[in-house]
């Protein structure tokens, strides 16, 4: 491929092979003066109360675990898989298979979410979960989360998914709903397996606090919302502000040929949207390249934003033919560590938009991507396109992103019972641009902003331009909540994104 963007990438390639990002230089009380220019800046935006959201389809209880715990108690103390023995692998059978793609994850302290072949073989280890003594029971699946996020923000929220009376406990009671569970039946649980930063198993010690999801789901695989989520939005007496779209990774579990089927079906209720609603992509952990490849072209045309994290970046950019070093210009390390490189962040997004982009505007009848939040554990961006009327205020919706991750790390209301022993800086106040420029953040500017431009691939006479905010994040250092940090994020991003 030998378009502009991609000789362009190549042009920057010498500056993306770098070494590991130089660690922030702050004390404890900087620290706490850059929340507080963090919060200044999220305050800027308007309201968001009463903004009127409709969100689908994952919704579940998640029962939560420590990992290392359940880990014993499946096998009896036996020490964790060796190097050799731990695999990442796209459907689990059984005790042996899940301790081995657990092994592979908790090793990296990454996130990632996996499926099994079987109801009974995914039963047989809930069982067992729920037996330690230590567990929790919580609203589940990213729509339910961040309907329940955006519910707390003062939003108007119509929930499309399954909900049956454990998860309807669970649910912000100003939550409306459209879909239940079956005659007499109970809401999927999905499995979370949460470790702590510097957690042991056996040799292994994962150098961040994070979590596995395991899960058997025919509920939400199955997309069982999505009919009746469409019913109840053309009945709705006004448009939604805005629609969101997630759970996209529960396909997996399906065969080939049901999955893309129900992907058709989501692709049509998107392309049904009323255009003035902008419609949000939510990604999540997908183990079948192939299949999100697939994903990305068949939803992306109908789509105006989408979110994700590090993991999931890296995976996108490869899916949607990015390469890696030796063979292309970014270093696969650059985007995954525990510091992703800014530059090399920003790089992936632009092949990603640039290869994907270009189909409509939000003046043409037609969709376009103009807006992108991407998450990682240093430090958010919002990646928006100059001149579109979807979206406003990107440097007091990521610094709102922001804020939330430290808040509902520390699971603490605000950031005012954020204390300088509780958070650090991971990200450093500076960092260089593609094109050798560099940028900083500090208390009076805690958002660094630059401006890019591209053409794309598939309308080369079309050059965009893309302005990119990034805001640090304070890292909890003993954070009492993993799962689920995500949805809060995006949700409160997207709420202060809106106009």
């Amino acid at each position: 491929m030998d378009s502009p963007c991609a000789r362009r990438l190549a042009s920057i390639g010498r500056h993306l092979h770098l070494g590991r990002v130089p660690a922030a230089n702050t004390n404890d009380g900087d620290n706490i003066l850059l929340l507080h220019g963090l919060e200044r800046v999220a305050h800027a935006h308007g309201s968001t109360r009463n903004k009127n959201i409709h969100i689908g389809w994952n919704t579940c209880v998640d029962l939560l675990v420590d990992g290392v715990a359940l880990m014993e108690a499946l096998d009896d103390g036996a020490p964790p898989p060796t190097t050799l023995e731990r695999i990442d692998m796209e459907k689990m059978a059984g005790v042996r298979d899940l301790r081995r793609v657990f092994a592979y994850w908790f090793a990296q302290g990454a996130a990632a979410e996996r499926f099994f072949h079987t109801q009974q073989e995914f039963d047989d280890i809930v069982a067992v979960a729920a037996t330690l003594s230590k567990k929790e029971y919580r609203t589940g699946g990213n729509a339910a989360l961040m309907a329940g996020a955006l519910a707390q923000l003062g939003c108007k929220v119509l929930l499309g998914g399954p909900v049956g009376p454990e998860l309807r406990q669970l649910l912000d009671n100003r939550v409306e709903t459209v879909s239940k569970v079956g005659e007499g039946g109970h809401d999927a649980v999905h499995l979370i397996l949460e470790y702590p930063k510097g957690a042991k198993w056996g040799d292994l010690e994962t150098p961040r606090a994070n979590r596995f999801i395991a899960v058997y789901d025919e509920f939400n695989a199955n997309f069982s919302g999505l009919e009746p989520m469409l019913k109840a939005t053309a009945e709705q007496a006004t448009i939604p502000d805005a629609f969101v779209a997630s759970g996209l990774n529960q396909l997996e579990l399906l065969d080939s040929t049901h999955r893309n089927t129900r992907l058709r079906a989501i692709a049509s209720a998107l392309q049904d949207m009323p255009h003035a609603v902008p419609v949000h992509l939510e990604m999540a952990s997908m183990a079948d390249p192939v299949f999100l490849t697939h994903v990305a072209h068949t939803l992306f045309p109908h789509a105006d934003s989408f979110g994700l994290n590090e993991q999931e970046l890296a995976m996108l950019y490869s899916a949607v033919g990015g390469t890696f070093a030796p063979h292309g210009p970014i270093l696969r390390e650059a985007l995954v560590r525990r510091c992703p490189e800014p530059r090399a962040v920003a790089a992936a997004i632009i092949h990603i938009l640039s290869t994907l982009g270009g189909s409509g505007s939000d003046d043409s009848g037609g969709r376009d991507i103009t807006r992108v939040h991407y998450h990682c554990l240093a430090y958010h961006m919002i990646v928006s396109r100059r001149g579109s009327t979807r979206w406003a205020a990107p440097a007091c919706a990521v610094a709102r992103g922001a804020i939330t991750a430290s808040t509902k790390a520390a699971g603490v209301p605000s950031v005012r019972h954020l204390t300088a022993d509780m958070v650090d800086l991971v990200m450093p106040t500076v960092f260089t641009l593609e094109n050798g420029e560099q940028r900083r953040v500090s208390a009076r500017s805690p958002v660094a902003t630059w401006t890019s431009s591209f053409t794309y691939h598939n309308a080369p006479a079309t050059r965009a331009i893309f302005d990119f905010h990034v805001a640090p994040v304070l890292v909890c250092r003993q954070p009492r909540n993993t799962v689920g940090l995500g949805d809060n994020i995006s949700a409160n991003g997207l709420a202060f994104s809106l106009p």
